[in-house]
């Protein structure tokens, strides 16, 4: 789900799952700064990892990606 593509009141939500059946769920509020990953039954706050200071279009997938790949260590 997208609301506000294109404008920096951007709010994103990604639902996943891998092959494996973990689930990943993504949250994206550029208007806040806030995203929160869940994975493996927790929502974790990444608002304050320096990876989502200053969202917008060209970030999220590094966020995302990051999100994933701490999702698997």
């Amino acid at each position: 789900m997208a609301k506000n593509i294109g404008t920096s009141n951007l709010m994103l939500r990604v639902d996943q799952e891998d092959a494996q059946g973990n689930v990943f769920k993504y949250i994206i509020n550029a208007a806040e700064q806030k995203v929160w990953v869940y994975y493996n039954g927790e929502w974790t706050d990444l608002s304050d990892n320096s990876l989502c200071t200053g969202i917008n279009g060209n970030l999220l997938l590094t966020v995302i990606k990051a999100a994933l790949k701490a999702g698997q260590e």
